[in-house]
């Protein structure tokens, strides 16, 4: 009963680091069914196996005290001295066969030199029957490996950066959603979010900005004058939550925030066009912010990719 209850405090924790481990990875990769199915297979057999262990021990405590007792009851039978005896543990028993070494009168060379002996000590069995694992376990690999059973490492790297590629993308996807006007940065010159928020102005600005920006009802957007500041992230702003009492939108409930960074970063790139009939200027001169080059940018995404 004791080794049963040592057995289930072991199952707690190996499961309970296990768990964790699991909701960990969880949020990085997703498993098929016939991978769970694994797992759950590979842990009851873990959790047969200890309670095999258990009744092992058990039955030899229980083999043991069954010995020690007929032995007793002989030796009083014939009248002998009872010696008293050590009984061990499944637990004690295991370690001394582990651990067995032979006296030093068996193992001691016969020369000698100023009275030094020296002893010709076996190898203790948990060396031995870790090297005989290890042999199988190479065998084992071997066969794996050579025979196709198993994925090389080149394909499992291959595997691996196909799964980055994945996490990376759910990552960016994440990244995209949560832009808002504090985080949002300007799309570098070149970037394909710049077409596109060309494509969502042309439909959606065009009919207020003019279609090169010059102005119409809304203000021109190609000058150095701004009403409500011509940083990425006053740009940004109006579009998400628009000047409602001057017939300015509010785009945030038909744009994505992706969206709207793009085509915040497209009115950027309109800077200096000098369109013809450009609305006058309104608002105050400012410097406007230039887009970023793309170098930089991809810099800054092989950092960001690092730290996932």
């Amino acid at each position: 009963m004791k080794n049963l209850k040592y057995s289930l405090f072991a199952i707690l924790a190996m499961l309970l680091p296990a768990s964790a481990m699991a909701q960990e990875e969880a949020s990085a990769k997703s498993y098929s069914t016939e991978e769970l199915a694994l797992f759950l297979l590979a842990g009851v057999i873990l959790l047969v196996c200890i309670l095999l262990l258990s009744m092992a021990g058990s039955i030899y405590s229980l083999v043991g005290a069954m010995g020690k007792a007929k032995r007793m009851a002989k030796a009083k039978a014939e009248g002998k001295e009872i010696e008293p005896e050590v009984s061990l543990t499944f637990g004690q028993w295991f370690w001394q066969k582990f651990n067995a070494a032979k006296p030093d009168k068996e193992v001691m060379l016969d020369h000698n030199y100023d009275g030094i002996r020296e002893l010709d000590n076996d190898l203790p069995p948990w060396w031995k029957y870790g090297f005989y694992l290890s042999i199988i376990f190479a065998l084992v690999y071997a066969y794996m490996h050579f025979t196709g059973k198993a994925d090389d490492s080149i394909t499992e790297y291959k595997a691996e950066l196909a799964q980055a590629e994945i996490v990376k993308a759910a990552y960016l996807k994440r990244q995209a959603m949560s832009i808002d006007e504090k985080s949002v940065t300007a799309l570098p010159e070149g970037d394909a979010g710049i077409a596109n928020g060309k494509k969502i102005y042309m439909d959606n600005c065009r009919a207020c900005h003019g279609d090169l920006g010059q102005g119409g009802v809304g203000p021109n957007l190609t000058d150095e004058y701004w009403i409500h500041g011509g940083d990425i992230k006053d740009i940004f702003r109006i579009v998400k939550y628009g000047v409602t009492e001057k017939g300015m939108l509010a785009w945030q409930s038909q744009l994505s925030p992706k969206e709207m960074q793009e085509v915040s970063s497209y009115i950027l790139t309109l800077q200096g066009t000098n369109p013809p009939n450009a609305k006058e200027p309104q608002g105050e001169k400012q410097e406007t912010q230039e887009l970023p080059d793309a170098s930089e940018e991809e810099q800054q995404e092989e950092e960001e990719t690092t730290e996932i």
